[in-house]
């Protein structure tokens, strides 16, 4: 459980570093959640986000860093998720879309989902033998834009599910990113499609 509770506020900290917007609710239910149990074919990551903006080709993205025991440096593994778009998916979403505010969901490709799956595996046989490790998990979501950037605020909201059982969370509701990034640096970080 020390592992879990490691990776899940290391998880935190990666996620919503510096930022004061994350409902208690939400960090609760990380802070409690279980990594080593988790089923990488439930979890999703979803996004609203301006109708002029979208996500990039390839550009969401879950990194897991892991750090300590055996390992002599960090071991940083990124997989590239791809669009959830099963009725299930899509329909869950439902209530957090609003007018010119598309949700898009993203989860982690078959292929990715054994791969976790094993990784997940290599840290409960770690835990097992009393190795300590630590690590990170982070998503991000890459976004360009199509005919300029929203004059005024450019609001996104983040979402995460963790298990089939609780469904979304809110992680992050209505952050300006030209607000978080600068007006100077947002063309920076969501340039032209």
């Amino acid at each position: 459980m020390r592992l879990a509770r490691t990776l899940t506020a290391a998880a935190l900290l990666a996620l919503f570093a510096g930022c004061a917007h994350v409902p208690v609710s939400t960090i609760y239910k990380l802070w409690s959640f279980d990594v080593l149990r988790a089923d990488p074919a439930v979890i999703r990551a979803a996004v609203r986000y301006p109708a002029s903006l979208m996500p990039r080709a390839g550009g969401a993205k879950l990194t897991v860093t892991l750090t300590g025991g055996a390992l002599l440096k960090p071991d940083v593994r990124e997989f590239i998720l791809e669009d959830a778009t099963s009725p299930a998916d899509v329909g869950e979403l439902e209530p957090y879309k609003r007018n010119g505010y598309p949700v898009r969901a993203f989860r982690l490709p078959d292929r990715d989902v054994i791969a976790v799956r094993a990784l997940l595996q290599e840290l409960r046989a770690a835990k097992s033998t009393g190795e300590t490790r630590s690590g990170a998990i982070a998503v991000a979501i890459d976004a360009c834009h199509n005919g300029g950037l929203p004059k005024l605020a450019i609001l996104t909201s983040t979402y995460l599910k963790l298990d089939a059982a609780s469904g979304y969370m809110t992680v992050l509701e209505d952050i300006d990113l030209r607000r978080e990034f600068g007006a100077a640096e947002i063309s920076k970080h969501v340039p032209a499609c």
